[in-house]
């Protein structure tokens, strides 16, 4: 990438049916240098220096990353209408203050020596549109005296919430990620349906899941036990008896009987999902929602 080159800016537009289209953000020249030696010093220190602080998020979904740390989607299929914006810019339609209130993220993006684009988002929100009111004047300054602005204006935020390089998705906060790219990243990170919760049960329970047990919680700590596969019962039952004091007993078809209450409910659903951990030194028990896999 060259260091006067000029990225190219676009903001990703939600529409009806949560579609979206991509409109063309156009710039003056000094304010597209600007932002785009200020989104180039971003790069140059969005890295961790060690690259050892880039964690595969599909290993480390409950993790809590440091700031210094980074995850990764490898083979991360990108939108292929944002990859044919950055391909041909020109024929993309500009935005209008129409738009503004839809916008969900602001991206730019260069070419890199190798014929790869390298594209930064930022998230986009109602609180980065300044408009006048009925109690609410904009005054902007100049030649010594203050005017009006009538026409909505937007905040363009310089930070770096999610990089697309050489086929990956980096970006530290999921949350942010999914603000940008919606169902493109739920599936790596996603509550399991009904259908799955009843698949679950079925395969792992001598009867249905009370209604009452299932939340947002559950339903998360369930679908990371289906992805990473429901161990054998009987190594649940003894590690749950031995290890963490938890009272397990299966039917005589050597299915789990499901506990009596909601919180012995979730502490077993841990257990699956190998959220209790026992200290190797000290044999303390410790129950986590953030670990990273070291092997």
């Amino acid at each position: 990438m060259s260091n006067d080159e000029m990225f190219n800016f676009f903001a990703y537009v939600k529409i009806e049916n949560n579609e979206f289209v991509i409109k063309r953000i156009p710039l003056s020249r000094n304010l597209q240098q600007n932002l785009s030696d200020s989104f180039r010093e971003r790069l140059s220190q969005f890295f961790p220096d060690d690259k050892g602080n880039i964690f595969n998020f599909d290993n480390n979904i409950h993790y809590k990353l440091e700031r210094d740390e980074l995850f990764v989607i490898e083979n991360f299929e990108m939108a292929p209408d944002i990859i044919s914006a950055i391909s041909n810019p020109v024929n993309i339609e500009n935005i209008s203050e129409s738009d503004y209130e839809k916008i969900k993220a602001i991206f730019c993006s260069t070419k890199l020596s190798n014929g790869e684009y390298e594209i930064i988002f930022t998230t986009f929100d109602s609180r980065k549109i300044i408009k006048s009111s009925r109690w609410k004047t904009i005054l902007s300054y100049s030649e010594g005296t203050f005017t009006d602005i009538e026409s909505k204006m937007i905040i363009i935020e310089e930070k770096i919430d999610a990089l697309f390089k050489d086929s990956n998705l980096y970006f530290h906060s999921f949350a942010n990620a999914k603000k940008i790219f919606g169902e493109l990243v739920n599936e790596y990170y996603r509550e399991a349906t009904d259908e799955e919760v009843e698949e679950f049960s079925n395969n792992l329970f001598e009867s249905p899941i009370p209604v009452e047990f299932i939340d947002f919680i559950s339903r998360k700590l369930i679908f990371g036990i289906i992805k990473e596969g429901i161990p054998k019962v009987q190594r649940v039952v003894q590690i749950g008896r031995d290890k963490f004091g938890i009272e397990l007993e299966t039917n005589e078809e050597g299915k789990l009987r499901i506990p009596e209450n909601k919180k012995d409910f979730k502490r077993l659903l841990k257990l699956l999902n190998d959220d209790l951990l026992e200290s190797p030194l000290t044999n303390t028990k410790y129950e986590t929602n953030s670990k990273r896999r070291i092997s």
